[in-house]
């Protein structure tokens, strides 16, 4: 389970297989996320930003495609409140062992180890973004033209991200070039 492994320990073809087969797709990611988390939560976790906004074609809003996972075991294939609204482009896998394997999805929708699960991946995700702002700005750029609306989104609805969210706006401004964000 390419979750359970070390970063250092896989490679990008490993990351695109896994991609392609969780995501039902030939394309490859645009970028992954990858992360081992010890406390307050014991966490794993690969989330994939798609090469493409998937709500850009007129289908309408995109279901979430984060599957969660306590102690490798499928609990929810696509858990409403794991991750907040404007996350819905994200695929991947989250496997916490501290979730308990007997819960059920009415308890899962109130588990406050949700809520501490979800804060925790919103906020290494806003952090994985500002590395690529600033290390691949390329990248980020070709991010910001597909998926800029779920960053805006996350602005006027996540109040307690407001600020690490508003650095990663990009916007034509009279102090650059034409064209330039």
């Amino acid at each position: 389970m390419l979750w359970q492994k070390n970063p250092s320990d896989c490679t990008d073809e490993e990351y695109e297989g896994f991609y392609q087969f969780i995501a039902h797709t030939e394309s490859k990611p645009l970028s992954y996320m990858h992360f081992s988390a010890d406390a307050p939560i014991v966490l794993n976790s690969v989330l994939f930003v798609p090469e493409e906004n998937p709500e850009a074609m007129g289908f309408g809003r995109c279901e979430p495609m984060v599957s969660l996972y306590c102690h490798k075991v499928l609990i929810d294939s696509k858990p409403e409140k794991l991750l907040p609204e404007w996350l819905r482009f994200l695929t991947g896998v989250v496997d916490s062992e501290d979730l308990p394997l007997n819960i059920s999805r009415e308890m899962l929708q109130d588990n406050s180890l949700l809520r501490k699960i979800s804060g925790i991946i919103t906020k290494r995700f806003i952090k994985h973004l500002e590395t690529l702002a600033k290390d691949d700005a390329d990248k980020y750029e070709t991010f910001w033209q597909q998926f800029s609306r779920f960053i805006k989104e996350g602005v006027v609805t996540s109040w307690e991200h407001k600020a690490s969210l508003g650095k990663l706006l990009r916007f034509e401004s009279t102090f650059t070039e034409a064209g330039k964000l």
